[in-house]
């Protein structure tokens, strides 16, 4: 009982960390990307299962978010909202209207993108004592996506991912 109380004593630790942190980048950190257009570079979650997303997200790295990537802007390549330019040095979405060139404004959109999806699954009531470590190691990930390096490391996926194409 005593080793219960321990590990719950350290889990509710962490938990009162995770979410100091997500308090500071919520009062430190504009995530309000308002688009105008609904056919514009935004996300479709239907298309997505739960089990897939949480899949995801418990493998913590990149090429796990460029799945998602893949399945939500690329599974139909006829009518992208996202594309190479024709010299491939540069990625254009769909905004307003017209094709647009912002690598960080793309980067942002999508990291929120992935961070809601994952944060509609990652519910710590989905999550058994026993897989509660997975939990904060996931929201741990979350809080990572925030990190400039973390987004430099993702549009540089991006080129690839659409460079392989």
């Amino acid at each position: 009982m005593e080793e219960i109380n321990l590990k719950l004593d350290k889990i509710m630790e962490m938990m009162i960390k995770l979410d100091n942190k997500l308090i500071f980048i919520e009062k430190n950190y504009n995530f309000n990307f308002n688009l105008k257009n609904p056919d514009d570079v935004v996300i479709k979650i239907y298309e997505l299962t739960e089990e897939f997303i949480k899949n995801c997200l418990e493998m913590c790295d990149i090429n796990s978010d460029m799945n998602i990537i893949k399945k939500i802007y690329i599974t139909d390549i006829n009518n992208p909202s996202i594309r190479l330019t024709a010299d491939k040095k540069k990625l254009e979405y769909w905004n307003e209207d017209k094709w647009n060139i912002n690598d960080e404004y793309l980067s942002n959109v999508l990291i929120t993108n992935i961070k809601n999806l994952y944060f509609i699954t990652n519910v710590c009531e989905k999550y058994s004592i026993e897989r509660i470590e997975q939990f904060l190691k996931n929201q741990a990930y979350l809080l990572k996506m925030s990190d400039q390096r973390y987004k430099d490391l993702f549009i540089k996926n991006i080129y690839r991912l659409y460079a392989s194409l």
